[in-house]
Parts: C-alpha cells; sequence; structure tokens
C-alpha cells in the first residue's frame, strides 16, 4: 500500500524511478550502479539491505542504514575492506560460507561469520578455501565444508 504512494510522490519530484518485471529492485539498482560507475559516474545507494555492500567501490558508496534512519554508515571499497577485512566481492564467499537466511543462502553448518571470515581472509575464495581444506584445523570444520561444498559455492 506504500508503493503507489512513494511513485506519486517521485513523480512529483521529478525522480526518475525503474520498473522492470521479473527482477528484484537490488538486481536493478546493482545494474544501475555498475552502469554509473563505467561512466565514471559517483553513486550512493542508501538502503538497509547489507547485500549491496558487495557493489562497495571507488565510484559506488554504499550507505547503510543503522537504527532506522537516523543512522547511517557508508561504505565505499577502502572502508569495506578496513571494516570487515575482506573485499566487497570476497563479501559473496563470506555469506557462502556462513549462509543468510534473508537470502535463502544455506551456508556451511557449523560455520559462523568470524569463522568465514578467517577462512576467506586467509584462503582468498570458497574455491581455495575448498582446496586447502587439509591444511584447515578442525575435524568437524573439515567434514563439513567438504559434505556442503554444494551450499558454499552457490
Amino acid at each position: 500500500e506504500q508503493f503507489p504512494i512513494v511513485k506519486e510522490l517521485l513523480g512529483l519530484l521529478a525522480i526518475s524511478k525503474y520498473e522492470i518485471d521479473g527482477f528484484e529492485a537490488d538486481d536493478i539498482i546493482g545494474s544501475l550502479a555498475k552502469y554509473a560507475e563505467k561512466n565514471e559516474i559517483e553513486v550512493y545507494i542508501l538502503t538497509g539491505d547489507k547485500d549491496a555492500l558487495q557493489l562497495a567501490s571507488e565510484n559506488i558508496h554504499v550507505v547503510i542504514t543503522k537504527k532506522g534512519v537516523t543512522e547511517t554508515a557508508i561504505y565505499d571499497y577502502k572502508k569495506f575492506v578496513e571494516d570487515f577485512g575482506v573485499t566487497p566481492t570476497q563479501f559473496i564467499d563470506v555469506k557462502g560460507l556462513m549462509g543468510d537466511k534473508s537470502d535463502n543462502i544455506p551456508g556451511v553448518p557449523g560455520v559462523g561469520e568470524k569463522t568465514a571470515y578467517k577462512l576467506i581472509q586467509t584462503y582468498g575464495s570458497v574455491e581455495e578455501v575448498l582446496k586447502n581444506i587439509d591444511n584447515i584445523s578442525g575435524k568437524k570444520l573439515k567434514e563439513n565444508l567438504e559434505n556442503f561444498r554444494e551450499q558454499a559455492i552457490f
């Protein structure tokens, strides 16, 4: 019931809106942001969806809302790496390992956020983690990585 009001408001403010049947808003936002980046246009994405962080780059700034909209954090490539210790593209691999229920990503059982970040920081990607299973400590972790490797690569 809010969408018609927002659409009308955007029209009154002469702000462009994009809708494509069969595509989610985050997919459209990502495509537009990457297009703008290729054309050297600086982009700011205001969202509460942390999935958008994978778009952070030199020209794409992701503004994450916290506590409603009273607090925000602005991420570009450098800030993302400083705060998370991985690159924005590696963030996808972290999610593949730890899972994300909101996005229906099962992840690897027993791999939480700390372990996922540590593995990606050490090996660089899910593929490299899986290639180096023998070098990883923890019997149960090794077993889960081996048994649920398909869930880690989504």
